[in-house]
């Protein structure tokens, strides 16, 4: 039995259920106690998600993206597969107070649920998986995953990291467990009502920003207002907007026919009319590419913020086109992004992403500016050193975008973790334009 009356089913050999109890050591004041038996959840939900994230074969590791749902839900690539429960058990310190001393916390897992049996769960926002279930089409042979071998590594995996929470506390974990939500940095309805998953009373429901997760495990709400409340029970639904979706094939079919034209129309000699619209499919071309780019993309488990070929593809294109266009450009990415629906396909989490996009704007500008150096310039130490002062705006851009949503320790997960990977798509950049100047 789930919250309220919802239920789960789970048969033979299929599921992870599993039942922790244990009482905080003797050692723990009171306060700690108390401050911290309601995050236990969050203990047992990163110890899930380490030991799924082993049990899933090396060659499929990329198609999997596990995360958190605050408060208590296990995901994978966006859909449900998992759920918490923790009910903490009082008793009394020396001195006779009441103290949250232990807590019982069940967890139940989908490992080996097929398609088919998923289906029949009707969930009305986040639908149900398992790891069997995502598992690509080219894995048809594989065989079904060890259920006890997961529930007995989640077991030593939990008690392991309980020892440590029972040291440090919650504090010790919370930059991972805002990191590892779902929703973080995006707009969503918090659900105060405690209804069904989908049924919800509108005048118990706040909209706002998810911004991460405080020191005491509660959900961060930036609200219309500015103002930023910490929600401690609840439940986040994800907005249902009408988004306009670019998908790789359009993008890409844009990208060529806007490069195509915009090659095909000579540079000189035309009406003005026809330089500009040449210079409109140019930044079009490149707004485009840059969408694509934005889709090659992988996520971290420690930050919101993926590491894309966007700046890649930014840097290659403002050379070649000139910083003028790829200012141009990246305004109309920005506007695009950030003001309308226009869903390019990249992970989501957009919000938190914001500061980078803007700072392509300048950076396009800086990266580009190797296209009006006099040929003994453009050398590749050069161009590394100019790309740099490009990923500096991006960076500069970014920390501020992570500092304004709150996200915690801005150059620690925001440009620490991409620095030698762009480093090296600086370097084929300039590998690259230094060869087609040559040319």
């Amino acid at each position: 039995m789930g919250k309220g009356d919802r239920t789960w089913v789970a048969a033979t050999k299929k599921s992870v259920l599993a039942t922790f109890a244990f009482h905080f050591p003797q050692g723990c004041s009171t306060k700690f106690c108390n401050d911290n038996a309601k995050n236990v959840s969050h203990v047992v939900a990163l110890a899930a998600l380490q030991v799924l994230r082993a049990a899933v074969p090396p060659e499929f590791t990329n198609d999997f993206v596990f995360n958190m749902k605050w408060p208590n839900d296990v995901l994978v690539n966006g859909k449900k597969m998992g759920g918490i429960l923790a009910e903490a058990v009082t008793s009394r310190d020396a001195d006779g107070a009441a103290r949250l001393g232990g807590v019982i916390v069940g967890i139940g897992l989908n490992i080996n649920k097929s398609a088919d049996e998923l289906a029949k769960i009707k969930r009305a926002v986040w639908s149900a998986a398992s790891l069997l279930s995502e598992l690509p089409a080219s894995a048809s042979g594989q065989n079904p995953f060890d259920v006890d071998s997961i529930r007995d590594n989640l077991a030593v995996k939990f008690f392991n990291d309980l020892e440590m929470f029972c040291k440090k506390g919650f504090s010790s974990i919370q930059s991972t467990v805002s990191s590892m939500q779902i929703l973080v940095g995006q707009e969503i309805n918090f659900n105060h009502d405690d209804r069904k998953e989908g049924q919800h009373d509108t005048t118990k429901i706040s909209r706002g920003t998810f911004t991460g997760i405080d020191k005491d495990g509660c959900l961060l709400l930036k609200l219309k207002n500015g103002c930023t409340e910490a929600m401690i029970s609840g439940e986040i639904v994800p907005l249902q907007r009408g988004e306009v979706s670019l998908s790789t094939p359009l993008a890409a079919t844009g990208l060529l026919l806007a490069i195509g034209t915009a090659v095909a129309l000579p540079r000189t000699g035309t009406a003005p009319l026809m330089r500009w619209f040449r210079d409109m499919l140019e930044v079009l071309g490149i707004t485009l590419f840059v969408a694509l780019g934005g889709r090659m993309a992988l996520r971290l488990p420690f930050t919101p913020v993926p590491i894309t070929m966007q700046t890649f593809c930014i840097q290659l294109a403002s050379l070649i086109a000139g910083p003028f266009h790829g200012v141009a450009a990246m305004t109309m990415y920005a506007v695009l992004t950030i003001f309308t629906d226009i869903n390019w396909g990249s992970p989501k989490g957009s919000k938190v992403t914001r500061g980078y996009i803007l700072g392509f704007i300048p950076a396009a500008f800086a990266y580009g500016q190797p296209a009006s150096w006099p040929a003994a310039s453009i050398t590749i130490p050069n161009l590394l050193m100019n790309a740099m002062v490009g990923s500096a705006l991006t960076y500069i851009g970014g920390v501020l975008g992570l500092i304004f949503y709150g996200v915690p320790s801005p150059v620690k997960n925001g440009v620490l973790p991409f620095l030698p990977g762009d480093f090296l798509k600086s370097l084929t950049v300039a590998s690259i334009f230094s060869r087609i100047h040559d040319a």
